[in-house]
C-alpha cells in the first residue's frame, strides 16, 4: 500500500475517533432549541440492556445527539436538502421572500373531532347549569390560511373542512362558537398574510389584535358591560425595527432564512396601561405577584438577544392570573389557551374584572375541569388556533402526559 493510502486510512480514523472523543468529553446538551426536542442522555450502565442489547440501541441515539457540532452538520444538511429538488424540507416548504410553510392535514379524522364536539358540548352543559357561559374560539391559523402558496401539485390540505365538521357537532344552546374567518378574508389575500409571520407558525400582532377585537365585539353581545369599542386608534404601532427574530418554522430548517425576515410589532395601549394590571405568575397570592414585563413582551422590554414569539408577547405558561382594579364591571374570566392567544390576553384582560389564562399542555397539578371547580367563573373562553381542533386539549379532565 502506497504511503498516501496510509496517510488518508489514517487522517480518516483520526478524524472519526478525534470527534467522538471531543464529544464524550464536552458537556452533554440537555435539548436542541432548533429541534424543539430533549436530547438522549448517556444511557445507563446496566447488565441486563447489556446483555438484550438495547444499551446499545440507546446509546447509538446518544451519540448521535451529543455528536460534536451537530447542529451545524446538520444544518449543513439541510442547507444541502433545500438546493435539491424536494418539496419540503425537515417537513417544511420554503417559498418565496422568506416565507415558510408547513405540511396541511390532508384527511377528516371524523371520531377524533367528534370526540372533541362531546368534550365541548359537556363541557357547555356542565358550565351553564352553574350559569356559567362557554365561548368557544377556534381562531385561523397560518397553515390553513397560508396554503395557496403551496405547489399546486400537492393534495389540498382539509383543515377548513376538519373545522367546520367539528363546528356541526356542536349544541349552540350551550356552547356559544363564532367562526373568524370571514372576517380575515374580507379585505384580500395579501392582507391574509399580513396577519402571520413569515418564518413562524403564530399570527404576529396584527393577527391577534384582530381577534382581541372580534372576541370583544362577540362577547358583548351578551354582557353590554364588556366594552367593545376597540379602535387602533387608541394603540401605538410599535415596530423593534433591526432585531433578529427566531421563528418557529426557521428553527426547524435550522435558520436557513434570515433571521431579519420578520419584524416584531407590538399595540402599546395609550388610554390605560398594562402597568396598572396586578399580575400573577400563577395562582392570586402575594408570593406570586410580579410585575406585567415578567410574563408580557419580556424582550421587548430589556431588547437582549433573539426574539422568540414567546418574548415579544407572553410563554406559554401553566396558569397566570391579572387583576384589572380599573374595570368597569366585576366579570372573572377563565381563558383556556394555545399559543395563539398570547398575542392577544394582555389586551382582552382589560375588558374585565379577572381573568385567569390556563394552558393545559403546561399544568401538571390540575386539570382543567378541577380549576373550573374550585373557582367560580362568570365565563370560559377556550380560544385555540384552528390547527387545534382535537386531542389532549380536548380531554378538560386530564393531566398533560
Amino acid at each position: 500500500m502506497k504511503i498516501s493510502h496510509y496517510a488518508l486510512v489514517i487522517s480518516f480514523l483520526v478524524v472519526i475517533f478525534g470527534f467522538g472523543i471531543v464529544s464524550k468529553l464536552q458537556t452533554d446538551r440537555p435539548s436542541s432549541v432548533f429541534e424543539n426536542r430533549t436530547l438522549s442522555q448517556e444511557p445507563v450502565k446496566d447488565l441486563s440492556l447489556i446483555r438484550s442489547g438495547e444499551f446499545f440501541k440507546q446509546y447509538e441515539t446518544y451519540f448521535s445527539d451529543q455528536f460534536l457540532l451537530r447542529d451545524k452538520w446538520v444544518g449543513l444538511y439541510t442547507k444541502l436538502q433545500i438546493l435539491s429538488p424536494k418539496t419540503f424540507v425537515n417537513g417544511y416548504y420554503i417559498g418565496k421572500n422568506g416565507w415558510i410553510y408547513n405540511q396541511p392535514a390532508i384527511y377528516t379524522p371524523e371520531d377524533d373531532l367528534k370526540k372533541s364536539a362531546e368534550a365541548l358540548n359537556e363541557l357547555g352543559k356542565t358550565l351553564s347549569e352553574s350559569g356559567t357561559k362557554l365561548y368557544y374560539f377556534p381562531v385561523p391559523s397560518k397553515t390553513n390560511m397560508t396554503q395557496r402558496d403551496l405547489p399546486k401539485y400537492l393534495p389540498e390540505g382539509v383543515g377548513e373542512k376538519n373545522k367546520q365538521y367539528l363546528l356541526s357537532h356542536l349544541d349552540r344552546t350551550v356552547v356559544n362558537y363564532e367562526d373568524f374567518r370571514p372576517e380575515y378574508e374580507k379585505d384580500g389575500y395579501e392582507t391574509v398574510k399580513s396577519y402571520y409571520y413569515k418564518t413562524d407558525h403564530h399570527w404576529n400582532e396584527k393577527g391577534g389584535f384582530l381577534a382581541y377585537k372580534l372576541i370583544t365585539k362577540r362577547i358583548h353581545k351578551d354582557y353590554e358591560a364588556v366594552s367593545s369599542d376597540v379602535k387602533k386608534s387608541d394603540y401605538e404601532h410599535k415596530c423593534y425595527n433591526g432585531y433578529p427574530f427566531s421563528g418557529s418554522f426557521n428553527r426547524m430548517v435550522f435558520n436557513q432564512v434570515s433571521l431579519y425576515a420578520d419584524t416584531v410589532c407590538q399595540y402599546i395601549p395609550k388610554t390605560y396601561s398594562f402597568k396598572d394590571y396586578d399580575v400573577y405568575r400563577g395562582a392570586v397570592s402575594a408570593e406570586n405577584k410580579v410585575p406585567y414585563s415578567n410574563i408580557y413582551a419580556e424582550e421587548l422590554v430589556n431588547k437582549t438577544g433573539t426574539f422568540k414569539y414567546g418574548s415579544a408577547f407572553t410563554w406559554d405558561l401553566g396558569e397566570f392570573n391579572i387583576i384589572n382594579k380599573k374595570s368597569q364591571n366585576k366579570l372573572n374570566v377563565l381563558i383556556l389557551k394555545d399559543s395563539y392567544s398570547n398575542a392577544a390576553v394582555f389586551p382582552l384582560a382589560h375588558h374585565f374584572y379577572k381573568t385567569s389564562v390556563f394552558d393545559m399542555r403546561f399544568n401538571r397539578e390540575i386539570t382543567a375541569s378541577d380549576y373550573i371547580k374550585n373557582n367560580k367563573f362568570d365565563m370560559v373562553i377556550i380560544f385555540y388556533n384552528d390547527g387545534n381542533i382535537m386531542g389532549s386539549m380536548y380531554e378538560f379532565d386530564k393531566l398533560p402526559q
